[in-house]
């Protein structure tokens, strides 16, 4: 039986995508690098992945200029395109009422994931992980969701073998291995078919999610 339920944000939570990439392209047009409109942008990766992955030419100090842009115009912009996926909530109010856990573990720093906990998800969690609660947190060093999750079982005591981690990239799933607990693909997200093998189970909507979470609860 499964008590604990940790869910990554973009991609899993919300579908933030159209946010975060307006928000991204104009951080990097006020820095004056040209990034055409119909680049593929992949979502999903902490966002210093991102940058580097969508810019590759671009020097360091370039950015870390981009990415202090895109954090000024995210925490300040409308957010009101990032809405949770069909299915979320329901599973939230579901998790509260079984008196389980649900929790948060995402890279995004948690004043870029206040307003959407404040929009959507007021009550529906326990606690929020983030990189800020990290010691010498530092994306360049590769720490990985692993140790985040381990973070958090130190924090809240949680048993890995009573968890499961939800999540829509591999850095969820390898994560979620690493650290003992379930790993269930949201294959919604914005992740790839192959960073998928390493997977206890694979759901196709939020709504599949809401049903395993169900079944697992009570096995």
């Amino acid at each position: 039986m499964l008590k604990n339920f940790i869910f990554d944000m973009d991609g899993t939570l919300v579908d933030s995508k159209y946010d975060i990439r307006r928000y991204l392209l104009d951080g990097f047009r006020q820095n004056g690098v040209h990034i055409d409109d119909s680049t593929f942008i992949q979502i999903g990766p902490p966002l210093e992945r991102i940058i580097r992955n969508t810019a590759p030419h671009i020097s360091d100090e370039l950015a870390d200029k981009v990415l202090i842009s895109y954090r000024r115009l995210y925490i300040n912009g409308d957010l009101s395109k990032t809405i949770p996926f069909d299915g979320i909530i329901d599973a939230l109010k579901y998790i509260k009422s079984q008196n389980l856990n649900a929790f948060i573990a995402t890279f995004k720093p948690f004043t870029s994931a206040q307003q959407i906990l404040n929009n959507h998800f007021i009550g529906l969690y326990k606690d929020i992980i983030t990189p800020t609660e990290i010691k010498n947190f530092n994306f360049r060093a590769k720490i990985s969701k692993a140790d985040m999750l381990n973070f958090f079982i130190d924090k809240w005591r949680i048993k890995p073998q009573e968890s499961a981690m939800i999540g829509d990239a591999k850095s969820d799933i390898d994560g979620a291995k690493e650290a003992g607990m379930t790993a269930i693909a949201a294959l919604y997200g914005y992740g790839q078919p192959d960073e998928f093998d390493n997977a206890d189970f694979k759901v196709k909507t939020a709504r599949d999610l809401f049903e395993i979470i169900k079944k697992m609860s009570k096995e």
